[in-house]
């Protein structure tokens, strides 16, 4: 279940971001753009490419944001069950080094 959460997590990360992001490049690159405000930039990129000047390039971080975070979440479930389940509670490990869960 912790791959399949963190697939979630990375693709709805970067669903939600990249489009921010490419607006950002576009203000920050293309001299159209330069002295519009946020909601202008936005207006504008809207109605000249629509729906993919802002989906433009998604694919590969949206594959590699869902790769990774599945393994890092799962990867996190994993050792902290380890350490859970096989050290006492008065442990160095969980007492000093991992903040007393």
């Amino acid at each position: 279940i912790a791959l399949f959460t963190g697939a979630v997590y990375g693709a709805s990360h970067t669903i939600s971001g990249h489009p921010l992001d490419n607006l950002k490049t576009v203000m920050q690159l293309d001299n159209k753009y330069k002295g519009l405000n946020t909601q202008q930039a936005a207006t504008r990129l809207w109605s000249k490419h629509r729906l993919h000047g802002f989906t433009r390039g998604i694919i590969p971080p949206l594959l590699g944001s869902s790769l990774y975070r599945s393994i890092m979440i799962s990867s996190y479930e994993l050792s902290y069950t380890w350490f859970d389940q096989n050290l006492s509670d008065d442990s160095l490990w969980k007492r000093d080094f991992l903040g007393g869960y």
